[in-house]
């Protein structure tokens, strides 16, 4: 392949180092890296981000009114080839972490990009929940002008110990060469609509 792509990769998990989500991620980086991708990944426990407070004054003004990490991290999905989005499951969803982020970005959901440009969801969990917060994690991803190519999803207890190990790093290759043939290909996905909750609920 050609020259080089980048993908950013946000990770909810607070485990850095250890966890399962960076794990993955990890295996997605591998094989990435055989396609000509170079993958940066961000710990949103490494970042400083505030509680979204339903101000609205991003619809208003067109920017949130909080000096904090937020904006540069969007700015760095905005720039990437392609995005990653991963999370763990504790309770049924994603991490307070992701969600603080995800809950930031209102602003990109009422008005969402539109590069449509190609990004994976990532989740793990210890037996439920990783289905629907990939499919979560997707939808999300159309707000940063993003569609996703497909869905990375593992079972697992403890540290490393994936249900099916050889399986997952089988789904992360082929989902990595998926990946690198929608951003060579410059393949785009046309979302017609996103559907927000009300603001003041």
């Amino acid at each position: 392949m050609a020259g080089k792509f980048t993908a950013v990769a946000i990770n909810g998990s607070p485990h850095q180092g250890f966890g399962n989500t960076g794990q993955m991620v990890a295996m997605l980086r591998a094989a990435l890296a055989t396609h000509g991708c170079e993958l940066e990944e961000i710990y949103l426990s490494d970042l400083h981000i505030e509680y979204c407070t339903g101000c609205a004054m991003c619809l208003t003004k067109g920017s949130c009114w909080i000096s904090d990490d937020h904006r540069a991290l969007v700015q760095k999905l905005i720039s990437a080839d392609s995005i990653i989005l991963a999370s763990p499951v504790y309770f049924f969803h994603v991490t307070a972490q992701m969600k603080t982020f995800v809950d930031r970005s209102l602003g990109f959901g009422h008005r969402p990009l539109g590069t449509w440009k190609p990004g994976l969801a990532v989740s793990v969990s210890a037996g439920c929940g990783e289905t629907s917060t990939v499919q979560y994690l997707g939808h999300v991803m159309r707000s940063f002008g993003a569609y996703c190519v497909g869905h990375l999803t593992a079972i697992a207890v403890a540290p490393g110990q994936f249900l099916g190990k050889d399986a997952v790093e089988m789904r992360a290759s082929d989902l990595s060469r998926d990946l690198a043939a929608a951003v060579t290909e410059k393949r785009r996905s046309y979302v017609l609509s996103i559907h927000i909750l009300p603001l003041f609920a």
